[in-house]
């Protein structure tokens, strides 16, 4: 049945963001009415303690506010979600933890919606994947699906989380790409696998705090369709991906709202589920409202560290439906958390099938990246039905499935890697003008991108602003080529017609910069003087800043804002510096202070003339796992300052990976792993992981291979590297043969206990599965045993044993025993013998390899009784040069390349080199 969204979704209706940061609005408290705040969680706040703060300062905190703690999150650190009384204005109760030291911030706990508008409800073509130019679209105004699925139509091993009002988990077109937390699927009411969460078998509810994350609003379903419905299943519609798992986490209850508490709260889940081993590409976000929310934008940065993109939906303008510039600054023209200015976030305009940006569709030329088909989708709706639905809601799943395709095509890429492609590789499109790239989604083009470069500026913002004398500007530009960063950046900056600096952008991961090789290019300039001065950036993109004010008496300027350590193993160290820079007049005099787990290693003391800097290393030395929280460097001297660094101290973690193969079943068992379902865990480095295997009814264990494991008993592996471990089951009933061939340059005979092989003439038997069996080698006369290759046999013994748990195959080699060997002996003269032995070890080659015997002339040369001729040597050269032709190999160099009778000598090097070459080709 195809029906519109329009019967379940409400016209999104813009939220009004404030234009006062929460630090005014707590001094304007008394003027400002609790009408005015952007909607949210009544009788709620986000609340987050400075890093170290004990149990008995939270609860001072909680006291003076008159307020509960009633969820503490784990995605970041020291916060809280906390309720206070009824009585109390939402701007008494900020103002109340905003005058506790211990407290960081304090905001409202925003209302967020989905970004959808209804649509109609007879249209029923997937436009957006492949446009014909159906219902007046526009030829090709599309994703290149088709083109994409030549190459692949995505992964089972590849895992979206859909954050949104749920999932119709039993969809007929959804229901084989649902995510399966296998431990969980039973619905014992256990929490099975000990993440905390009972029976969450798909994801979990967050709205009804269960395990349920069934869709009773219509929009995750349809968002999830777009995603990873099923292909080529002759059922209903088709996603991006055929094949993918889609995880949910339901925030959005049935009318389409949630809180940013319990989008934290997903967020949290998805990062949990990573950090066990779940290969979560991307988390889908098509919703948004609100206004800045700190701790929301902390819970999005977790997700930077663990790798996890943050594809959200642009915004669907106001209430008069009409788009909006998402980089301005007023009320109405602020969307997050599509403005959060992270790495790890896309965030999406929507297009229509003629391949215009939709009228609804928000924009902004440094803070929307991209456009994507989002008028007019249709898409799975609950109860096995399907509907079209217009918003950037739309949009947006479109980009969340091509990163899934870009990682099933390969699974080595990285975020870094899965957003340039998905930026680089769409097509120009003049009516995406004010977005980041100027493009339209294509998956073709992202999977097969070259040569394409995007080189565009993200801040500062707008085109003309403000700044002051000694405060520095941040800068950046985003510059790739494909998956790649394509170079620094370079601008200058003039005043009337003259250079006064030049300043170059850097990839680093040194603040201003967030990440180290995502493309994004960041410093800063620090105006020394008032004026007006032009930020020229590359492709003539110039920026006017008016500056005021003036150089005070030595004043201090420390660049950059904060220093980010990242993950550090515990018990090792990691280094930042900060540039004290002297931007007044005078001798800047002072001194560098931070608390442990930080230390300043050198330049903690300073004296800085004007215009001169000074560098101040600090070092990060965790001696617990563990974030550090925003912890001050106090830089004196100058007016003083302070700086943040921050880092996390970790235990180095590896992901250990089961499989099975065979024809048999069996689990595998270990600390974290129940394999049946749960085959991967991550463990610390250094940790001895014992895998146990045991096979089910009527089959039989047949043994390990990789992460070092073989044989059948348990497995220990040791934790200092990503490792897979295979463990094979096979049928009891199962016959495998064992086949063994004799070769080499001497004849020779395998036998095998049980018997069953006598090889010379039979060298084939069947076995039952996991029968030892024993190999013998005997060589014949003349000859000598060479070694075993194949079926686990190596080495010289001259008996192997064969663990029967597959077809095998054993080969053994044996090699001509030569008269006078080695030929080197000053006393050794050339004999008949030696071209004798040569002759029967070159023949015997020959049957190996399936050619006939080599004639000799010369036939009855006879040890003792004839004479070596030239011509036997090169008879032989040419008898072996066949045997190594039937192998594709280069025939051997000789000395005296061509002999010639009566001029050339037969030497001791000649009879040498040619059983060299025999033993070569064994």
């Amino acid at each position: 049945m195809l029906r519109s969204l329009e019967e379940r979704f409400a016209v999104r209706r813009r939220i009004l963001l404030l234009a006062v940061s929460l630090s005014a609005l707590f001094c304007l408290a008394a003027d400002i009415s609790l009408a005015q705040t952007p909607p949210h969680v009544p009788g709620e706040l986000l609340v987050r303690f400075q890093q170290g703060t004990s149990p008995l300062g939270k609860a001072s905190a909680h006291a003076t506010a008159l307020s509960t703690a009633v969820r503490e999150f784990q995605i970041v650190e020291g916060l809280q979600l906390v309720r206070f009384p009824d009585w109390m204005t939402i701007e008494e109760a900020i103002a109340r933890y905003l005058n506790h030291l211990d407290v960081l911030y304090a905001e409202p706990n925003y209302i967020v919606q989905r970004l959808v508008t209804p649509n109609d409800p007879d249209f029923g073509s997937l436009w957006g994947l492949h446009n014909t130019g159906q219902s007046s679209g526009t030829e090709d105004a599309d994703i290149d699906a088709p083109e994409a699925w030549d190459i692949t139509t995505g992964s089972s091993d590849v895992v979206v989380a859909v954050i949104d009002s749920g999932i119709d988990y039993n969809h007929e077109d959804l229901s084989a790409n649902m995510f399966q937390n296998s431990d969980d699927c039973n619905s014992n009411g256990l929490d099975d696998d000990g993440n905390g969460f009972v029976d969450d078998c798909h994801g979990i509810d967050k709205v009804n705090d269960d395990s349920d994350p069934m869709d009773d609003n219509d929009h995750g379903t349809h968002v999830a369709g777009t995603i990873g419905a099923v292909g080529n299943n002759g059922v209903g519609v088709v996603g991006v991906n055929w094949t993918v798992k889609l995880m949910a986490c339901k925030f959005l209850d049935a009318g389409g709202s949630g809180s940013t508490a319990d989008a934290i709260s997903c967020l949290e889940y998805v990062k949990l589920m990573k950090d066990r081993g779940v290969n979560i590409v991307a988390t889908n976000n098509s919703w948004g409202g609100g206004s800045f929310s700190q701790a929301l934008f902390d819970a999005v940065e977790a997700h930077l560290q663990r790798g996890i993109l943050f594809i959200v939906a642009a915004g669907n303008g106001g209430i008069d439906g009409v788009g909006d510039n998402n980089d301005g600054t007023g009320f109405d023209q602020q969307s997050y958390p599509c403005e959060f200015y992270l790495p790890n976030v896309i965030c999406v305009a929507s297009t229509t099938r003629t391949d215009d940006l939709s009228s609804f569709s928000n924009f902004g030329r440094r803070t929307v990246h991209l456009g994507a088909p989002g008028s007019e989708i249709v898409s799975t709706l609950p109860g096995n039905s399907y509907g079209t639905g217009s918003g950037t809601s739309m949009a947006t799943p479109h980009v969340t499935g091509v990163a899934a395709l870009l990682k099933a095509q390969d699974s080595s890429r990285d975020w870094k890697a899965i957003k340039n492609l998905i930026l680089a590789g769409g097509d120009n499109n003049s009516n995406l003008s004010n977005t980041v790239t100027q493009k339209r989604l294509n998956a073709h083009g992202a999977m097969t991108c070259s040569n394409s470069v995007v080189r565009s500026r993200l801040k500062p913002v707008p085109t003309s602003t403000t700044g002051t004398v000694g405060t520095p500007i941040d800068l950046a530009a985003l510059h790739i080529n494909c998956a790649n960063p394509n170079g620094d950046v370079t601008v200058t900056v003039t005043s009337g017609g003259q250079t006064v600096a030049t300043v170059t952008l850097f990839d680093d991961g040194v603040a201003p910069d967030q990440a180290s090789g995502d493309g994004i290019y960041s410093n800063d300039w620090t105006p020394t003087s008032a004026g007006t001065f032009t930020l020229a950036f590359p492709g003539g993109d110039n920026v006017t800043v008016t500056v005021s004010g003036s150089l005070p008496t030595a004043k201090i300027d420390v660049t950059p804002s904060e220093r980010n350590f990242g993950n550090v193993i515990v018990g090792q160290t990691e280094d930042r510096t900060f540039t004290v820079k002297n931007v007044g007049s005078g001798t800047l005099s002072g001194s560098a202070s931070v608390s442990s787990p930080f230390s300043i290693v050198s330049g903690g003391s300073y004296n800085i003339a004007a215009g001169d800097s000074h560098t101040v290393t600090v070092r990060f030395s965790p001696t617990a796992a563990g974030s550090s929280g925003n912890v001050n460097v106090t830089f004196g001297g100058g007016g003083g300052t302070t700086k943040i660094v921050r880092g996390t101290g970790v235990t180095a973690n590896f992901i250990l990976t089961v499989t099975k193969a065979g024809s048999g079943s069996g689990t595998v068992t270990a600390t974290g792993i129940n394999c049946g379902s749960d085959c991967k865990q991550a463990y610390s480095s250094g940790s001895s992981v014992t895998l146990t295997a045991s096979a089910s009814g009527g089959s039989v264990f047949s043994g390990w291979s990789g992460g070092g494991c073989s044989g059948t008993g348990n497995c220990t592996v040791t934790m200092s590297a990503d490792a897979t471990v295979t463990a094979t089951f096979n049928l009891s009933s199962d016959t495998f043969t064992l086949n063994t061939t004799v070769t080499g340059s001497a004849s020779g005979m395998v036998t095998s206990s049980p018997a069953g092989i006598n090889c010379g003439s039979d060298c084939s038997e069947i076995y039952a599965v996991n029968t030892n069996v024993t190999l013998t080698a005997a060589a014949g006369s003349g000859g000598s045993f060479k070694g075993w290759s194949g079926g686990g046999c190596s080495g010289s013994s001259t008996t192997c044993s064969v663990f029967m748990s597959a077809a095998k195959s054993v080969t053994a080699t044996f090699s001509k025993t030569y008269t006078d060997d080695p030929i080197n002996s000053q006393s050794t003269a050339i004999k008949a013998v030696h071209i004798t032995d040569l002759r029967q070890a070159i023949n015997t080659l020959r049957s190996n390899n399936g050619l006939s015997s080599a004639s000799f002339t010369n036939s009855t040369l006879t040890a003792g009784s004839s004479q070596v001729r030239v011509g036997d040597i090169t008879e032989l050269r040419t008898a072996l040069d066949g045997v190594y032709d039937a192998q594709s190999k280069a025939h051997p160099t000789y000395t005296d390349p061509t002999l010639t009778a009566g001029q050339t000598t037969i030497k001791k090097a000649h009879v040498a080199e040619i059983r060299q070459a025999v033993k070569d080709v064994e």
